[in-house]
């Protein structure tokens, strides 16, 4: 989220997009850099084309760049700002000099649901003869295949990543699950505020915010 992502495999496109697929609402990068951006896809469950998803969600992309050059400079110095476009070479490093990062930045804010919503349980996910449970997840940037296979465990409450504990202990869950973000966890103070009022008041699992 708020990123630019730079692909290092040189061929990328090859198998198009589709819905189904998505692993979030839509896409929450700021750029896509590649090497070669395929002119055509061919997967059978390709929808679309990565080029037409691009233009879709108003997401910058360029091609024709050494991504692997660019990766081992990024391994080396760490993640930098940067800027592409059609503006004139000054234009674009004043922009990229110009460019906060992600640094100090709320990312889980940019990502997390606006409001709740309920994943219902989907016996094709669960063990045979599995008791269904009440699970709230606060989303911290959480993907679509950890809510199906949550969902094979009971119903999903899907709560916003600034929810009290009060918050959640009102849905009377059996389990919170902490999902998966972007950015700093030291960012998002109020969410550890919630989670330490959690604490021994009911199971708690997650999966790699940060």
């Amino acid at each position: 989220a708020g990123q630019i992502i730079t692909f290092t495999y040189p061929h990328i496109g090859n198998y198009g997009v589709n819905d189904h697929d998505f692993e979030a609402s839509k896409p929450f990068c700021r750029g896509v850099i590649v090497r070669e951006m395929a002119r055509r896809h061919s997967n059978h469950r390709a929808e679309d084309s990565l080029d037409a998803l691009l233009h879709r969600f108003g997401i910058s992309g360029i091609a024709g760049i050494d991504t692997r050059r660019l990766t081992r400079l990024l391994r080396d110095t760490g993640a930098m700002p940067g800027a592409f476009g059609t503006a004139p070479e000054a234009d674009l490093r004043a922009a990229a000099a110009g460019e906060a990062g992600t640094d100090g930045v709320d990312l889980v804010a940019q990502v997390t649901t606006p409001e709740p919503y309920t994943v219902s349980f989907d016996p094709q996910w669960a063990r045979p003869g599995h008791t269904p449970r009440r699970i709230v997840a606060l989303d911290f940037g959480i993907k679509t295949t950890i809510l199906r296979h949550l969902s094979g465990l009971g119903t999903v409450e899907v709560l916003p990543a600034s929810v009290s504990a009060a918050d959640v202990l009102e849905h009377r869950p059996e389990g919170v699950f902490l999902s998966n973000g972007p950015g700093d966890p030291a960012m998002v103070g109020y969410a550890v505020d919630t989670i330490r009022d959690l604490v021994g008041q009911v199971p708690i699992f997650g999966i790699c915010l940060g």
